[in-house]
């Protein structure tokens, strides 16, 4: 990527985060983004993507964001393709992990380490409690958890099929022309109920248990 390139990569970068009240000036030295995208649809939620190479070895502390008791979501490892293929996919991307989804809210700081020469692609929802309480109305009632203010919580769940796919929908595919913020809040939603319906799965496993 050309350093003209990569200014206009690290603009998008800082307008997105000033718009959720994040500080990444510090951050941006120890990748070399290969593509960025933020969407907002503030004050209930905003999307980003991206995929970016670590140059150096590094810790990161997440920070606080503008969002009225916001939740993070962010869907890791993200893959072209899936399937039988994911192994060598990873093997291609240095990267050791399958895809994955945490879920933790900005009242607690995560620690994320990053290892040099990684390739780091991921899809990432920032979304107020009200707003996903709203969305998951009857069905609330089976995440209590998120929406408890004491409850500091962190979830982590391997991605499904559907999932997968509609994370690289959002990554992969070309933008359209006309309705861009539509399409990609309709995606997010998409998201939303994939992940709340295997989660829910999980939570009534567990429950027969």
């Amino acid at each position: 990527m050309s350093d003209k390139k990569n200014e206009y990569v690290d603009s998008d970068m800082q307008q997105f985060a000033n718009k959720l009240g994040l500080v990444v000036e510090n951050v941006l030295q120890n990748f070399e983004v290969t593509s960025f995208k933020g969407i907002t649809f503030l004050p209930d939620m905003a999307m980003h993507f991206g995929s970016f190479v670590v140059k150096e070895d590094f810790t990161r502390v997440t920070g606080q964001s503008d969002l009225v008791e916001g939740i993070g979501i962010i869907f890791h490892n993200i893959l072209e393709n899936h399937g039988n293929n994911e192994t060598e996919n990873r093997k291609k991307n240095n990267t050791t992990e399958p895809p994955y989804v945490r879920i933790f809210p900005y009242t607690i700081s995560q620690t994320l380490q990053f290892k040099k020469n990684t390739q780091v692609s991921h899809v990432s929802i920032s979304i107020s409690a009200q707003f996903l309480k709203d969305f998951l109305k009857e069905e609330a009632d089976y995440f209590d958890y998120l929406f408890d203010r004491a409850n500091s919580f962190w979830i982590e769940e391997l991605m499904t099929d559907y999932i997968l796919r509609t994370v690289n929908d959002i990554s992969k595919k070309e933008e359209p022309a006309n309705l861009k913020s539509f399409y990609y809040k309709m995606k997010a939603m998409e998201l939303l109920f994939y992940l709340f319906e295997s989660l829910k799965k999980r939570e009534s496993a567990e429950n027969l248990n």
